[in-house]
């Protein structure tokens, strides 16, 4: 993923967590986790931190794929890697 591709998604999850009602609050959350890992992966590009950089895109795919329909699983998954969903 570019720069450019990295901006544009951080924008693109901003506006969606903009437009949810509040009654979505599961889903808000998975958004703003995704945004944070997101901006916690521009991070560590900046500081060339490879290793980094690839732990937080494992975290991001986790997040996609069980985050909203299974947070406990996700949860459970990223500890497993040494990571924190709910912090």
């Amino acid at each position: 993923m570019t720069d450019e591709e990295l901006e544009k998604l951080i924008k693109d999850i901003d506006e969606s967590i903009d437009s949810l009602p509040e009654e979505e609050g599961r889903r808000r959350d998975v958004l703003s986790f995704e945004k944070e890992t997101l901006q916690r992966i521009q991070a560590a590009r900046e500081k060339g931190d490879k290793k980094q950089e690839i732990v937080l895109g494992a975290r991001l795919v986790i997040l996609k794929s069980l985050g909203e329909k299974h947070p406990f699983l996700a949860s459970m998954a990223m500890s497993d890697l040494g990571l924190e969903l709910f912090h």
